[in-house]
């Protein structure tokens, strides 16, 4: 069984049993038709009702509209362990197995996803519902979540070789988006957030792969000089998409504008709902559609 509270807008409910997916997490009401498409793109990893879950995993005659259940939580044995690296790194990997490579996506815990460390729910991020957008195109990338709670531009750029390296197990990186700079725009300066930004897209361009630079959401806590850095920042990222044309016409980097996000599709101001990061998705795929 399962436990629900309810605060306002906010429903909040319990995953019994152990590990990382275990624990409160909260949703807002109305998102049955999100869960619904998290459904219909992943028939192995069934968003359901947390009534319906227990230690042992998915039950029969799941409802949809509650929590995702990822596959190693109803399938004993149906994963494989997961390397060292893949642990150390954070690394969410792909739901379903990629025919036409990754999309990995490094950030902060605006990628993680969740209110709270530990509290992800993993279908419900916005790398995965990229990934569920991206199949119902068509499109068979699998999306590597690679994002790390309360990491600054500095340490994301000391892991992304790392992450590139290991990600490869499972496919190449066609794509890499890039979404940092929440954590130091009180007290950091703009043009350091900027410069590790383009250093990992620097990086990421020479190995490859095509990069998506996402400007930092809204948060309802941010004003005064955190107000000034994020839009100086987010100035900076607009700019160098705006001249990135390579040899062929085709941009070699590209902008994922995130900064006109609802704010008020936040949890507590500053991480979002599955709605606000379905629109995260909704923007990066509309982004790619040129390059895919």
């Amino acid at each position: 069984g399962g436990e629900e509270l309810a605060e306002g807008r906010l429903r909040f409910s319990r995953l019994l049993g152990e590990g990382p997916d275990a624990g409160w997490v909260s949703m807002q009401a109305g998102e049955h038709e999100l869960m619904a498409l998290a459904n219909a793109a992943h028939p192995y990893s069934r968003v359901q009702d947390v009534s319906e879950v227990d230690e042992d995993g998915l039950h029969e005659g799941a409802s949809s509209g509650g929590l995702y259940v990822p596959p190693h939580r109803r399938q004993e044995g149906a994963s494989k362990p997961r390397k060292p690296d893949v642990e150390e790194l954070h690394l969410q990997p792909p739901l379903l197995p990629p025919d036409q490579g990754l999309v990995v996506c490094i950030g902060d815990s605006l990628t993680k996803g969740g209110p709270a460390p530990g509290s992800c729910v993993p279908g419900l991020t916005y790398p995965a519902l990229l990934e569920s957008l991206l199949r119902r195109a068509g499109h068979r990338l699998g999306v590597v979540n690679a994002g790390k709670w309360g990491e600054r531009t500095p340490e994301m750029l000391e892991r992304l070789p790392r992450v590139l390296s290991t990600t490869v197990q499972w496919g190449p990186a066609l794509f890499v988006l890039i979404l940092g700079g929440t954590n130091e725009l009180v007290g950091g300066r703009s043009a350091d957030i900027s410069r590790n930004i383009f250093a990992m897209r620097d990086l990421a361009l020479e190995r490859g792969s095509k990069v998506g630079l996402l400007t930092i959401p809204p948060s309802v806590h941010r004003s005064g000089s955190a107000l000034a850095t994020c839009g100086e920042v987010n100035s900076n990222i607009r700019a160098a998409c705006a001249s990135a044309i390579d040899g062929r016409g085709s941009p070699d980097h590209f902008l994922v504008d995130c900064a006109g996000i609802d704010a008020a599709l936040t949890l507590d101001g500053l991480h979002f709902s599955a709605q606000g990061y379905a629109e995260f998705a909704r923007l990066v795929s509309e982004a790619m559609r040129p390059l895919l």
